[in-house]
Formats: C-alpha cells, sequence, structure tokens
C-alpha cells in the first residue's frame, strides 16, 4: 500500500493502473503465483515483485519514458555532479516538508542559491527543475501546466512520488539494478565493468560497482 500510495502520489486511477501493469507484466512468474497459490491457498506478493512490472513494463530493460519510476542519477550534461542534483533537490523539498517550513514550500530563488553554493550552474539548476516537474516530483504554489522559473514567487513542494524515490528507491537493489543500464557512467574504466548480464551473481556485482561510481563522483557537501 505504501509502494501504491507515492508511485501514484495519491491517485487512485493511477494505482489502479499500477496494479493492472503487474498482472499484464511478463517479469512477473504467474505460474509461479498460481502453482503456490493452488498449494496454500494464498500468495502474498513481494514487492519487488510489484516493483520489477512497474519499472519494466513491457520492456526487457528500464525505459525512462514508460513508467511512473524516475532514473534519479541520470544527468542533462555531460558533468558527473549531475548524478546527485535531483537528489539534493528532493532532499532540500523533503527537510521543509519533514520540519513543516511554509508548509512544504521552498521558493525557486533559495533553491538556486543553494544547488549554486553545491557548484551547480543556472544551467544544470533549469533543466533539472524542468525534468522534475515534467515527472511528477514536485507541485507548483500556482496554478498551471508549465514551470516559469523566472517568477521568483514561485514556490515548489516535494510530492509523495519525489520522496519514495530518496527514502526507499534508491536503496532498493530492484530499483538499481534497474536503472544502471540507463545511467550514463562518465568515467570510461568504470563503465567498462559494467555488463548487460542476466546472471543475478553479476548483476549484483555490477551493482557494487555502480555504487563504487557514484561514490567516486559524488560532490563533497
Amino acid at each position: 500500500m505504501t509502494f501504491l500510495d507515492n508511485t501514484s502520489n495519491e491517485n487512485i486511477r493511477k494505482a489502479i493502473e499500477i496494479i493492472k501493469k503487474f498482472f499484464g507484466s511478463g517479469h512477473v512468474d504467474m505460474e509461479k503465483i498460481l502453482s503456490i497459490y493452488n498449494d496454500s491457498g494464498s500468495y502474498l506478493i513481494p514487492l519487488h515483485e510489484l516493483l520489477r512490472s512497474v519499472i519494466f513494463s513491457d520492456n526487457i530493460h528500464f525505459s525512462p519514458t514508460n513508467t511512473e519510476i524516475i532514473n534519479v542519477f541520470d544527468v542533462r550534461h555531460y558533468n558527473s555532479n549531475e548524478h546527485f542534483i535531483l537528489l539534493l533537490l528532493i532532499a532540500l523539498l523533503d527537510d521543509y516538508s519533514k520540519n513543516n517550513r511554509n508548509s512544504g514550500f521552498v521558493s525557486i530563488p533559495e533553491i538556486y542559491s543553494y544547488l549554486q553554493g553545491l557548484s551547480f550552474t543556472p544551467s544544470q539548476i533549469d533543466s533539472v527543475l524542468n525534468y522534475a516537474y515534467a515527472k511528477k516530483m514536485f507541485e507548483i504554489s500556482q496554478k498551471g501546466d508549465k514551470l516559469d522559473t523566472e517568477i521568483h514567487e514561485l514556490q515548489i513542494r516535494a510530492t509523495n512520488l519525489s520522496i519514495y524515490h530518496l527514502h526507499y528507491l534508491t536503496h532498493s537493489f530492484t530499483y538499481i539494478d534497474a536503472i544502471i543500464v540507463d545511467t550514463p557512467i562518465l568515467n570510461s574504466s568504470f563503465r567498462s565493468n559494467i555488463s548487460n548480464t542476466m546472471n543475478i551473481s553479476c548483476r549484483i556485482d555490477r551493482a557494487l560497482i555502480f555504487k563504487e561510481y557514484l561514490d567516486s563522483v559524488h560532490p563533497r557537501i
């Protein structure tokens, strides 16, 4: 329920769509589920099975255009520090929400000041704000379906979807295993060691290499 609540941003129609994806997904072993159900009379769906069906949908690999799940480590500029700009943005919004500061809303100038203080450029900040808004990672204080960062009075607040990515998905092997193939690895030595594989042992090793890569490029705050 927590997963459905957060990935649907509490939209019941979206939650139903997510459940429908599970039942139609090629990443779900229905034969196994029915066998266990027939033997025991029940089957408790593990979260990782539901997560895989939502992440991959009908694709073999993660496709960012076909899922409610966002690759938070993706970059929009060829700069390794950008792997973290979206998470830092969400963390700032989350801090305001948790501490009930300004009802969770953060002004656009505050966001630019915070991220520029971490060595991100205005163009990087522009890009991540527009990307995150398009992906429903935050809501805005004014009506409209477009984000205008030139409006200094504009304020933004994290959605459940973004906070769930920050606190749960980034700690999940199922998530990391999926988004590795969609994340640009901007270091050739690490990139050469991250392979496309279906073997579970190799995928675990690949996830550990990916973690080492992120540790190596993490901006010092």
